[in-house]
């Protein structure tokens, strides 16, 4: 039987270290590379099978998943360096669009417009949808812990915009999230009480620093089967 592979990229994916465009290495080489190992590069193209529907998108962030009672201004987030501490994507990611440096808030709303296209270009074709991001839609997948030094980078979780869309499409019943190094699973409401959404991320996480057992144990526990 053959199986569907489906990748979709993180923001360590799109480090500049092969070419110095983040962009070009996001829509051109990933997606080349990608289907040359027969997986389906889902950013690139939704697919439907047997009525259920995949559509994705790394996302980004705008830091709209900050934590309201930290107090610290867009210049802060924007410099994405806290009391010594760096977010390294401020070295490694370019994202050059029309010989233009796309500022966090522009690469998250043209990755934001991209995965609303792939969406609807399925939306009738699909019984149900599920949606599969890197970066996290929904603020109650973010961990907060109302200090400084973990909450000033809890702002590049992810984006609510992406999750505010996703609650007003109905046929979504699961989303799948990644970016962050802890298992979760949160059931989340619709507007108006229409239902509601699965949010899980099921990351490998960092087994060398953290395993305290088994790699066979690790692997088991970081794993989900998912029946659709």
């Amino acid at each position: 039987m053959d199986i569907i592979k489906i990748f979709i990229p993180g923001n360590h994916d799109i480090w500049k270290e092969e070419i110095h465009n983040s962009y070009e290495k996001y829509f051109s080489l990933l997606p080349k590379i990608t289907r040359e190992n027969n997986f389906s590069p889902l950013w690139i193209k939704p697919i439907v099978i047997n009525g259920i529907g995949f559509c994705g998108s790394m996302g980004w962030y705008d830091y709209s998943l900050r934590n309201p009672k930290m107090r610290f201004s867009m210049q802060d987030y924007e410099r994405k360096e806290y009391n010594g501490s760096i977010w390294m994507d401020k070295f490694n990611v370019s994202f050059i669009n029309k010989n233009k440096r796309m500022r966090d808030t522009e690469i998250t709303e043209l990755l934001y417009m991209r995965f609303v296209n792939d969406f609807e270009s399925i939306y009738h074709k699909s019984k149900n949808i599920i949606t599969v991001f890197h970066n996290v839609p929904f603020k109650e997948m973010v961990r907060y812990n109302n200090k400084p030094d973990w909450d000033y980078f809890s702002s590049f979780m992810g984006s609510e915009k992406f999750g505010k869309y996703l609650l007003r499409k109905s046929k979504i019943k699961l989303v799948i999230s990644g970016h962050q190094h802890t298992k979760k699973k949160v059931e989340i409401r619709r507007f108006l009480s229409r239902g509601s959404i699965i949010s899980i991320a099921s990351p490998f996480g960092y087994f060398l620093t953290n395993g305290k057992y088994s790699a066979e144990k690790w692997y088991n526990e970081r794993l989900s089967f998912i029946k659709v």
